[in-house]
């Protein structure tokens, strides 16, 4: 959970603290796991990206 802080305060600080979570699109290596849900919780938009 402290992760998942550090990167709502980290958006926050460059998006400003009224940024539309589903304006804030987010590449990550899979489609599942705790990190996703987080981030689909949090409302942002997930894509899973391969690394290749």
């Amino acid at each position: 959970m402290a992760g998942i802080a550090k990167l709502h305060e980290l958006v926050a600080r460059h998006g400003g603290a009224d940024l539309d979570p589903a304006e804030i699109v987010v590449g990550i290596e899979t489609d599942r796991g705790s990190w996703v849900q987080a981030l689909t919780a949090s409302g942002y938009r997930v894509y899973a990206i391969n690394p290749r």
